[in-house]
């Protein structure tokens, strides 16, 4: 039975094994996903409740009853995959030089009412989920053009009336140019941690991905990956190396899990016939 990852180096809470469960499809069989939570030290009660949980909230459907029963994604998960796959491929592109920094910043500012203090809240944690820069409290900063995902996240009347958008060359904080101020507006050192993490994951669970070990005990082990990648990828605003430390971990650790990708494909199970 796969020991799960070395203590202390990662949380893997019940919402994170059914966010990682899915596969192309969509679905993902109980029983295996059971199995695979167990391995992982969670139990079956927790688990239940996450999936009331997510169900409730619209993002996954419960087909049948019990372990016989399987977890199927539902339109608005499908969505919010993709944004993240984007991310994913933003990523890739990046790491491979396929992007590269036009040495321009993008400035959103906003200013909202307090009797809209819930979109207010709402394009605070949208901006800050794309991992813009809080400048001041309605003045955020990215060296990527958000303007897409905004128009993906946002309704168009909200980030028409609502935003203030601006592109400079020269942007300074507090008497301070902004290149020299990345380890203080965004948290690399915490995110770095992240990435060494995902890369002793990676090293203990490879090995449980092979085609000859147990669905769950491969599940367990794409669910661990993902959690991590997930725990690192998440926060990273993937600044332009320009940006970065040399050493930046980053890319080395996205590498192993694109070298993985294919088993972490094959090991999101598929519901029963």
């Amino acid at each position: 039975m796969n020991p799960g990852p070395p203590s202390g180096q990662l949380r893997i809470t019940p919402r994170a094994v059914l966010t990682n469960c899915f596969g192309a499809g969509g679905q993902a069989p109980l029983d295996i996903v059971y199995d695979a939570a167990a391995i992982l030290r969670i139990s079956d009660q927790p688990l239940r409740l996450a999936i009331r949980r997510l169900t409730a909230a619209g993002m996954i459907e419960q087909v049948g009853r019990g372990r016989r029963g399987h977890l199927r994604l539902t339109n608005q998960s499908l969505y919010r995959n993709l944004l993240d796959d984007e991310y994913w491929n933003f990523a890739t592109r990046q790491d491979r030089g396929d992007e590269q920094w036009d040495r321009r910043w993008r400035l959103i500012a906003f200013s909202i009412p307090e009797a809209r203090r819930s979109d207010r809240d709402a394009l605070r944690a949208v901006l800050t989920r794309l991992s813009a820069a809080a400048l001041a409290p309605g003045l955020f900063a990215s060296p990527h053009d958000l303007t897409t995902a905004l128009r993906a996240e946002l309704f168009p009347r909200h980030l028409d009336s609502d935003l203030t958008l601006a592109t400079t060359t020269s942007l300074t904080h507090h008497g301070t140019t902004i290149e020299r101020l990345t380890t203080q507006l965004w948290p690399l050192d915490t995110i770095s941690a992240q990435y060494q993490t995902l890369d002793r994951v990676i090293t203990h669970e490879q090995r449980h991905l092979g085609n000859d070990t147990e669905p769950a005990i491969r599940l367990a082990a794409r669910i661990t990956i993902l959690t991590a990648l997930n725990a690192a990828l998440l926060p990273d605003p993937l600044l332009p190396a320009e940006l970065l430390p040399t050493d930046w971990p980053g890319p080395n650790a996205r590498e192993r899990v694109r070298q993985l990708e294919p088993h972490l494909i094959a090991a999101a199970p598929t519901p029963h016939p």
